[in-house]
């Protein structure tokens, strides 16, 4: 599967509710600026819109939960960005944040991963072995889904605190605007 059938899931899924979606940065940031339906002020976007840093979805989604629990609390992120949200994950159980936190794995850091690819360097840093990010949240007292498009709407509509992880086969985003050329690179 991809990230974009994942988000476009959650958007199905989350049809007429009123939602917090928070990402970091990464690939799947682009990817859910693109294909979630944004609808404000039902439906909210948490992000830094561009250059930040990896794994600030999951602060901007407790801030605001615990600012308005109002809406249901949606994390959608990548496996780097999560590497650097797990610690975070007790800070929901504590508080009794219940987010649905959706886990992109591409096995990469896809957007520098990409670029490395675009200018020819070897791939030193940026691919991630499988890490088992379900047994990871599940310490952290997260009830864990089967990585299917068919339990997002379960995964939506459970109460508590969960985390679904999903093997997606894309790195990077397409069409890109590389530094320095003045049109688009496609894939």
């Amino acid at each position: 599967m991809n990230m974009r059938e994942v988000v476009e899931a959650i958007d199905r899924a989350t049809a007429g509710k009123r939602v917090y979606v928070a990402t970091g940065v990464g690939t799947h940031q682009s990817i859910v600026a693109r294909h979630f339906t944004w609808d404000y002020p039902d439906r909210m976007f948490l992000s830094s819109c561009g250059n930040g840093t990896m794994g600030s979805g999951l602060p901007y989604l407790m801030g605001t939960w615990l600012a308005d629990p109002s809406r249901i609390p949606i994390l959608i992120t990548g496996d780097g960005s999560f590497a650097m949200e797990a610690p975070g994950l007790k800070t929901l159980e504590d508080y009794g944040i219940p987010a649905r936190i959706f886990v992109l794995d591409n096995h990469a850091f896809g957007i520098v991963h990409q670029f490395e690819s675009l200018q020819g360097i070897d791939h030193i840093a940026t691919e991630r072995p499988s890490t088992e990010w379900a047994i990871v949240a599940m310490g952290y007292g997260a009830t864990s889904w089967a990585p299917d498009l068919e339990h997002v709407d379960r995964m939506i509509e459970a109460p508590e605190f969960s985390v679904g992880i999903f093997e997606v086969d894309d790195i990077g985003v397409w069409p890109i605007l590389e530094a320095g050329r003045m049109e688009m690179t496609h894939e």
